[in-house]
């Protein structure tokens, strides 16, 4: 994917590399002082999250913005938000938003 070309997904993309680098720092301390390279995640926990919440939060964001604001075909999307195919991609979507993708795109 070409970020520049997608304004927005430069912006969310900058705060998932913030949480990367910021967990991939304490990874470093962590194993310095003996702990486990897992250890880090608990962070994570501890503040009501986990990776894969992270990750649907970003996904969320990009798929509403590539439906409303890009071209781009359904299947383009869910291929780049990493589903395997567009009926998980707009089940995913009926689950977040109550809409299928193809709802969204047409603007409802």
């Amino acid at each position: 994917m070409r970020l520049a070309a997608y304004p927005h997904a430069l912006g969310v993309a900058a705060r998932l590399a913030r949480v990367v680098a910021i967990f991939a720092a304490e990874a470093s301390w962590v194993h310095a002082l003996g702990g486990g390279e897992s250890d880090p995640w608990w962070k994570l926990k501890a503040h009501g999250t986990s990776y894969q919440m992270l990750l649907d939060d970003v996904r969320q964001e990009l798929a509403i913005w590539y439906l409303r604001q890009t071209d781009l075909s359904v299947e383009a999307i869910a291929e780049r938000l990493g589903y395997s195919d567009t009926s998980n991609f707009s089940r995913t979507c009926k689950r977040w938003f109550g809409l299928t993708s193809r709802q969204i795109r047409q603007g409802r």
